[in-house]
């Protein structure tokens, strides 16, 4: 039994595959697996992890009907053996003590998930500081229970699922899984896992480099399905409420309501898809997931209310206010988002 099992999901990543496996070659540890699930690739991208795999036992390639990242990582999961199981996308790149270091917290620790940081990394090869590990919500303790940062539980570190390792025994006896199609494709699951484990630990270290800004990145999909986000939170709400837990956690799910709009208000281009997600949100997603009751005067909410009517007002705003550039309104309703968040998260360390 390996120790590490690294699940790849893999569409058309020929372009970033010899780096990424090139870097999992280099690992400290040598006692690992690499699954990549080639999601019906159209380019080089099984060919490239094949001639791996003859080199290199520890690397396998299975191929599958496309059915997107979620169903590869449920696929990959399934034949995955080792005793932790770590995410990673196809085209990032990782530091060689990453599953050394890692592994090596969760065997020290005993717990079922630790966290750590990551950088981004631009087209051009620039590494920026990516700020996903939220260290003003991290406790003092090494190893602690879910439920002593129950109100910054889904803060703690961006949900991405690559920010993670688990231990494989746990996803398998709680039943964790990933919801076929869902987008985000991993908030749900990372959210959730973090909420289901009896234990989780953090290491305050750099250990991957995102990749953005490149063609095949998978942040274009949004305008298609600008409401995508609905299903993935609604997916979230019952599997806490399953485990009477909603309750417990629920300000840190609301907060991660309001994160996932605004990751998404990022990301769309599309005057259509502007305009559906701010009808949306005005007619009955801010009241759904109760972001429009939340209490001012809360340490940790800070005064929501006056910025909640800025952007609930936003098109009267607008209508008495010059058109600068036609994203105007667009541009201050991401605004009103991005300044709630930054009241209820509080100062970064």
């Amino acid at each position: 039994m390996p120790r590490v099992s690294v699940v790849i999901p893999v569409y058309n990543a020929a372009e970033f595959l010899p780096r990424t496996l090139g870097d999992l070659s280099a690992q400290s540890l040598r006692d690992f697996e690499v699954i990549c699930v080639d999601d019906e690739s159209s380019d080089a991208s099984p060919e490239l992890i094949a001639a791996y795999a003859r080199t290199d036992p520890r690397f396998r390639l299975i191929r599958q009907p496309n059915g997107g990242s979620t169903a590869a990582r449920n696929r990959g999961l399934d034949a995955a053996t080792g005793s932790y199981v770590v995410f990673l996308d196809a085209d990032d790149a990782f530091e060689p003590s990453l599953l050394e270091q890692v592994s090596g917290r969760l065997d020290d620790s005993g717990a079922d998930v630790c966290l750590y940081n990551g950088s981004v990394l631009t087209d051009d090869g620039t590494v920026l500081d990516g700020r996903y590990l939220r260290r003003q919500f991290l406790p003092e303790a090494p190893v602690f229970a879910p439920s002593v940062v129950a109100d910054n539980l889904f803060q703690l570190v961006t949900p991405a699922v690559w920010l993670r390792m688990f231990r494989r025994s746990f996803l398998v006896e709680a039943g964790l899984r990933f919801t076929p199609g869902q987008i985000p494709d991993d908030i749900c699951f990372t959210a959730d896992s973090l909420a289901a484990a009896d234990s989780i630990t953090v290491i305050d270290e750099v250990f991957i480099r995102y990749r953005v800004g490149h063609a095949g990145a998978a942040t274009s999909r949004w305008d298609e399905r600008p409401l995508a986000f609905e299903e993935a939170l609604d997916d979230l709400a019952a599997r806490l409420a399953a485990r009477g837990q909603l309750e417990t956690y629920g300000h840190s799910f609301r907060v991660l309501c309001l994160d996932a709009i605004s990751h998404v208000m990022r990301r769309l281009v599309t005057d259509a898809a502007r305009d559906r997600l701010q009808s949306e949100l005005e007619s009955r997603l801010l009241a759904k997931y109760g972001l429009d009751t939340l209490r001012p005067g809360s340490v940790a909410l800070g005064p929501l209310r006056a910025d909640l009517k800025v952007f609930q007002g936003s098109a009267r705003v607008e209508a008495a206010a010059p058109d600068h550039h036609p994203g105007s309104r667009w541009e201050r309703t991401i605004g009103a988002v991005r300044r709630r968040l930054r009241r209820l998260r509080g100062p970064a360390r």
